[in-house]
């Protein structure tokens, strides 16, 4: 029988959240295929938290563009796409890494 691979902490996935985002804006299924076999409310409740820390934020799509959304809720992770803010790349950026 072959040993359980480890989840990654909360933290680690929070930091593969944003440097997929820094590629492109994804959505929900998106992330969740880019990011492998990570279970969908750890994905969920890595992703809330990158939302009310301001490192990423919530878009709703419309016929011809996506349109940010002022007040998002985390029952509706589903319908969004999210991009990094100003915030989010910065913590990207190599001199902001410990």
């Amino acid at each position: 029988m072959s040993p359980t691979p480890k989840l990654p902490t909360i933290d680690e996935l929070k930091h593969e959240v944003l440097e997929v985002l820094a590629n492109d804006y994804e959505d929900l299924e998106q992330l969740r295929d880019l990011l492998g076999k990570v279970p969908s409310q750890r994905l969920r409740e890595a992703l809330w938290e990158l939302i009310q820390e301001g490192l990423v934020e919530c878009l709703r799509p419309s016929r011809t563009a996506l349109h940010p959304v002022s007040n998002p809720n985390p029952s509706e992770l589903a319908t969004y796409w999210f991009a990094l803010t100003e915030e989010g790349e910065r913590r990207l950026e190599p001199s902001s890494q410990p």
